[in-house]
């Protein structure tokens, strides 16, 4: 008996030949919208944001845009960040160029 039959065997009688949810994969399709932020000094920041499109989420946009800022800017993490950053002028999220 080759290997071939002996799996056929074990799936006639009913055994798992593979485990449970391995033939599933589990990787995203596509990544967030995009939060664009231009902080009152010029600087602008582009950040992938894990939320849905029909709902954006603001303020973690806006976290996100402030620890980008403060990294650029080598700020220490341990400061405020809406203290130590400037004001964000403009925001908005966008995929593939357009805005949502």
């Amino acid at each position: 008996m080759n290997l071939e039959d002996a799996i056929a065997c074990l799936k006639a009688n009913g055994y798992r030949v593979t485990k449970p949810g391995t033939r599933r994969s589990k990787t995203k399709d596509r990544v967030g919208p995009t939060f664009v932020a231009i902080f009152a000094d010029g600087a602008k920041t582009r950040m992938s944001c894990c939320c849905s499109d029909e709902k954006p989420d603001w303020a973690r946009g806006e976290a996100l845009a402030r620890a980008a800022y403060a990294s650029r800017n080598r700020f220490s993490f341990n400061l405020d960040l809406a203290v130590a950053c400037p004001a964000i002028a403009a925001s908005w999220f966008e995929r593939d160029g357009v805005r949502i």
